[in-house]
This record gives structure tokens, sequence and C-alpha cells, in this order.
């Protein structure tokens, strides 16, 4: 199960300056953190199945920013 973190807890993720740009002006409804991968998604489940499904669910972060 994967838990989905709300924006406010956004600040305490390890990001560098182009990938909070990036969220900020992003009109996606999630921002997944994937180790050093920022994906900006509107689709959790496509994301999941289609592109990490060989990586590790229990290292990402999810967080819901609309």
């Amino acid at each position: 199960m994967l838990m989905i973190l709300d924006k406010t807890q956004l600040n305490k993720a390890d990001i560098n300056i182009k990938q909070a740009l990036r969220i900020e002006t992003s009109r996606k409804k999630f921002a997944v953190i994937d180790g050093d991968k920022l994906h900006l998604v509107n689709n959790l489940d496509r994301l999941i199945f289609d592109t990490l499904k060989a990586s590790n669910l229990y290292s990402i972060e999810v967080y819901q920013l609309r």
C-alpha cells in the first residue's frame, strides 16, 4: 500500500531546485519521487503499472499536489 502525502510534506523531500520548480509550475495531480527521478502525473495507476512495475514500490514517495 502506498502512502500519499500532501503538498505541505513535500518540503521535507530530498529534491533539487529544478525539481521544485517543475513541481511548483505543474498542473498535474501527483508528484512521484523514485530515487532521483521525478514523475509528474495525473493517473497513478498508469505510472505504476506502465513505468514503475520493475522498481521497488516501497522506495517511492507520492505527493498529492491538487
